[in-house]
């Protein structure tokens, strides 16, 4: 059985999350009772994508495969910054995530960065590389509909 990925949906959620996620970074949280749903989050988060990219990467001849990709590098972007919020942040509770991550924090911002190059990358190469279906041009498509026969 073939599994469907609805990545507009998908990604679309897990960006307004993380954005959501760093406003509420603003409030002044308590860090016993929200650090560890951040980290939870945050390991949700980069799995979730690194999936959904080596799925988009396994499979590049999907018609809609650039504005997925966008959508990847979007959603990578503000992982990136929720996180890179969380490595400088001065309230408690950004300091309290960054110390129990520890050196994997440094290990995830660096990941982001290397995904987001290799989206980028892909998306510099153009829409001609990804194999995309032929699609039928007007003066095709007008030869075709000429000869199609109706019986009314």
């Amino acid at each position: 059985m073939t599994k469907s990925i609805n990545y507009d949906d998908n990604l679309f959620s897990i960006t307004a999350q993380l954005q959501n996620l760093m406003e509420l970074l603003e409030l002044n949280l308590d860090a016993p009772f929200f650090k560890e749903k951040y980290i939870k989050d945050i390991a949700f988060f980069n799995e979730t994508l690194n999936a959904f990219e080596n799925a988009l990467f396994a499979n590049l001849k999907l018609i809609q495969i650039v504005d997925y990709l966008y959508a990847l590098r979007r959603s990578r972007s503000g992982l990136l910054a929720l996180l890179q919020k969380i490595e400088l942040g001065e309230k408690d509770l950004t300091i309290r995530i960054s110390m129990s991550l520890g050196n994997e924090l440094t290990h995830l911002i660096e990941a982001q960065q290397r995904s987001m190059d290799i989206i980028s990358s892909r998306l510099k190469r153009g829409i001609e590389n990804y194999g995309r279906p032929e699609t039928t041009g007007e003066e095709e498509l007008t030869i075709l509909m000429a000869s199609m026969v109706y019986d009314e």
